[in-house]
């Protein structure tokens, strides 16, 4: 059966998955361009007289009041002052129509929804097939579709996915370089997010030359973020803007309180305009005289005020509680050891505290984290459950007894005991991928230092 989603729960969603920056710059916009909308310190306390908010001319229709495109359209622009640009949604969806099968148009423009600004897929597949009552097999055929699309690099669901998608767009032919850049990020990955090029060479077989080659392609002739390529001339900065955190984790004597950054457009501060109230309230007593476009713009303008403040009020609750049961799950990392994290999902977070998996990917995906320490990290930092596994086999191995080397079988019992459960044949591919030798390799290597 499948599910369609309401205009309220849209909205929330919306909200939900925005960091503080998108936030803020929506929350302008709504306060500019819905009329329903108020800031609370500019409301009078004293009754003013009627007087009708409606233009002379007649009321734009629905899709120009919410922001001049089709009626089934699920993204709202409220920047109509500014000159007209093509959404990285609108650009995206303008290209799916054309390649696609009307059966795949409902996922489709599901999935386009939940890709963010920088173009990456904020919301994991088996959550959109079953809200939408579809097969994991559809909703993924679909996302590949839609990854065929530009700018190269769209829709993938992590940065090694984007470099890859945006590799295999580009027409590297006989380029040693893209295929050079290929292997590191297929078989290098975490030894390239640590720029350890000496374990890489020996890793993948090539000279550290080579290596330093692969990874100068990827900087060069890659894009972190294939999203940003869409925005609007106003929305670019000559200065990269200062990072704003999600949630900040303070420490008291009572161990950490999290806060919800106040971006200074908070639930607290907006409040439905009174006149529109009054309005609304004559309507529903048969008071005065409206058109039906009137009464349409009124309650729609009301609508948008209300999904809008319930849904700052949801984002303020997820994040304060999502937040706050994974500090305490990677309470040692937050007390300072780098080394400490410790494995974690979305799925975990999700299932612990009785969340959909999508709802803790939109509160998380894109955010940032202030620690006690001043440092700003990424949400991403506390989900890396193979970096987690690594840094534990990697602190395993730098002080194992030389006179009795770990095997990897030894490695996996010891991470069983802490509650990682893990195969033999992954410690051995990690610990591969990490450049650190066999058992064989190292017990040879110590008796040699004898």
């Amino acid at each position: 059966m499948s599910v369609r989603m309401i205009p309220e729960q849209i909205v929330a969603s919306t909200i939900l998955r925005m960091n503080a920056e998108e936030l803020r710059n929506h929350l302008e916009e709504e306060l500019e361009n819905n009329p329903a909308l108020d800031l609370r310190e500019t409301v009078s306390d004293v009754a003013t007289p009627f007087t009708s908010p409606f233009p002379t001319t007649p009321v734009l229709d629905t899709a120009s009041r919410w922001g001049g495109r089709a009626p089934d359209d699920e993204e709202s622009d409220f920047a109509a002052d500014l000159p007209a640009h093509e959404t990285l949604r609108d650009h995206l969806w303008r290209q799916f129509v054309i390649v696609s099968m009307p059966e795949e148009r409902a996922i489709g423009r599901y999935l386009i929804e939940c890709i963010d600004d920088n173009g990456y897929l904020s919301v994991p597949l088996l959550e959109v097939a079953d809200e939408l009552g579809k097969s994991l097999d559809a909703v993924e055929a679909v996302l590949h579709i839609i990854q065929a699309l530009d700018p190269p690099g769209v829709g993938a669901r992590d940065l090694r996915e984007c470099l890859l998608l945006q590799l295999r767009a580009g027409n590297w032919v006989e380029d040693q370089a893209a295929t050079l850049a290929g292997e590191i990020l297929e078989r290098g990955w975490d030894l390239l997010i640590r720029q350890d090029f000496e374990a890489m060479s020996r890793h993948l077989g090539y000279s550290e030359q080579s290596i330093q080659e692969g990874y100068a392609f990827i900087r060069r002739r890659l894009v972190p973020y294939p999203g940003q390529g869409t925005r609007a001339p106003w929305e670019m900065n000559t200065q990269e803007a200062p990072l704003i955190p999600d949630v900040c984790v303070r420490r008291t004597s009572a161990g950490y309180r999290v806060e919800v950054t106040d971006i200074g457009l908070q639930a607290s501060s907006l409040c439905i305009n009174r006149e529109y109230q009054n309005i609304c309230r004559a309507m529903q007593r048969g008071k005065g005289t409206f058109s039906e476009d009137e009464r349409s713009h009124v309650l729609e303008a009301l609508d948008r005020a209300r999904f809008l403040l319930k849904g700052l009020a949801r984002r303020a609750r997820t994040l304060q509680r999502v937040t706050e049961y994974v500090i305490a799950q990677q309470r040692a990392f937050v007390d300072g050891d780098a080394r400490a994290l410790r494995p974690l999902t979305r799925r975990d977070v999700a299932l612990q505290m009785g969340l959909s998996e999508s709802t803790v990917c939109r509160a998380t995906i894109g955010k940032c984290v202030e620690l006690p320490s001043g440092s700003i990290v990424p949400f991403e930092v506390f989900f890396d459950v193979a970096g987690a596994i690594k840094r534990r086999i990697e602190a395993l191995l730098h002080s194992e007894d030389p006179a009795a080397p770990l095997r990897d079988d030894d490695i996996a019992d010891r991470l069983r005991t802490d509650g990682i459960n893990i195969a033999r044949r992954t410690v051995s591919k990690y610990r591969e991928e990490l450049g650190i030798p066999s058992y064989a390799e190292r017990r040879r290597a110590y008796r040699a230092s004898r």
